[in-house]
């Protein structure tokens, strides 16, 4: 497993949406919404997402399996979370960072294992 990949699109995001987790739900500092609410479940969703695809990154019918399967469970939560089948609040922004971290890694790995990219070929 190469180091960078493993870093930027993996630890990264995970440090990121810890900072801002930590640092901007304090009220000390002033930021969207979006950003401080939204912004570090879908950098945690797009962290998971991102290490599945170094895990499976030759296969892409079992990386994008279960990356459909790690979002469709963050979606269903958000779902029970509204219908108060479990604690939280659930949030339609938060299935739209879902969506958009799911996408956002999928995007990331056809790219990065598109036949004119020679760094990997993706198998059907």
């Amino acid at each position: 497993m190469k180091v960078f990949p493993l870093l930027v699109f993996v630890i990264l995001p995970l440090i990121v949406g810890v900072a801002i987790y930590s640092f901007l739900r304090t009220g000390y500092y002033k930021a969207p919404a979006f950003l401080i609410y939204n912004a570090p479940d879908a950098l945690w969703l797009f962290s998971l997402c991102n290490l599945l695809s170094l895990i499976w990154r030759a296969q892409w019918r079992t990386y994008a399996l279960w990356c459909g399967i790690v979002t469709v469970l963050s979606l269903v939560t958000e779902y029970l979370q509204c219908k108060g089948i479990i604690t939280g609040t659930g949030d339609i922004w938060d299935c739209v960072a879902y969506i958009l971290a799911c996408t956002t890694s999928i995007a990331i790995y056809c790219h990065l294992h598109s036949p004119s990219n020679n760094i990997h070929h993706v198998k059907h």
